[in-house]
């Protein structure tokens, strides 16, 4: 078990259950200093008073249909990708501009192992200012549909950076969590198969990007770290 397991396994306990285990943890575990609060009150409380902006998701109420409120749950993409930006493996691998490695395999047939090898890449990269870099935001969607969030459900949105190889693009820590794209329920068949549902669903999904999309519409240059370095990025995505 590691301090980590043992500290969150104390968050469902009642307090003089938490207080025993946090005694008997900090008895046999040979630490100078305990990494468990004093007492499963404290770290309660703690954890009560404790908010970090970048993993809150926001709400915005998107439709009403049918008297069912329909709520979109996403995090802020500007945070969302300084999160992913925090990650080692994935700010050293960062690739900043367009890279000349097409493999050839006859004068008809090309190759492009990677998203920044493209015509496309470097057809938009031509257009950018002095010390503007292009950075690629792919967006998928899971088939999983939840239905925790009040009445409506929906499926899980990620983020990923094609600035990175696909070999660490693949990995689960390059994915993050960016929201929970609408699912509209019909009451009815009828309903359901109207052309009015289907365009009310059109609706709900445009307003769910255009929502999470503000921050670069109303301000295209983005600013983050990379390998030490501020860098001025200009967002496109797929």
């Amino acid at each position: 078990m590691t301090q980590d397991d043992a500290s969150q396994n104390t968050s469902n306990l009642s307090n003089s259950a938490g207080d025993a285990f946090i005694t008997f943890f900090n008895k046999f575990s040979n630490l100078d200093i305990s990494p468990l609060p004093p007492s499963t009150k404290a770290r309660k409380e703690f954890f009560d008073n404790t908010i970090v902006p970048y993993m809150m998701f926001k709400e915005v109420p998107v439709k009403m249909f049918q008297n069912v409120e329909y709520v979109f749950y996403y995090r802020s993409l500007i945070k969302t990708i300084k999160s992913l930006l925090m990650i080692d493996s994935i700010n050293q691998s960062l690739v900043l501009q367009y890279e000349d490695k097409k493999e050839v395999r006859n004068s008809e047939c090309r190759i492009f192992r990677e998203q920044y090898y493209s015509n496309w890449w470097k057809r938009e990269e031509s257009d950018l200012l002095l010390g503007q870099h292009l950075l690629l935001l792919v967006l998928y969607s899971d088939a999983t549909t939840l239905d925790h969030m009040g009445k409506s459900s929906g499926h899980p949105m990620f983020l990923l950076l094609g600035n990175i190889p696909n070999h660490q693009r693949n990995k689960p820590e390059s994915k993050a969590l960016i929201g929970y794209l609408l699912i509209l329920k019909a009451m009815d068949s009828k309903t359901k198969n109207s052309d009015k549902f289907r365009t009310t669903q059109r609706e709900v999904f445009q307003k769910c990007l255009s929502t999470f999309f503000k921050p670069i519409v109303e301000g295209p240059e983005l600013h983050f770290v990379v390998r030490g370095d501020i860098i001025t990025f200009i967002p496109v995505y797929l």
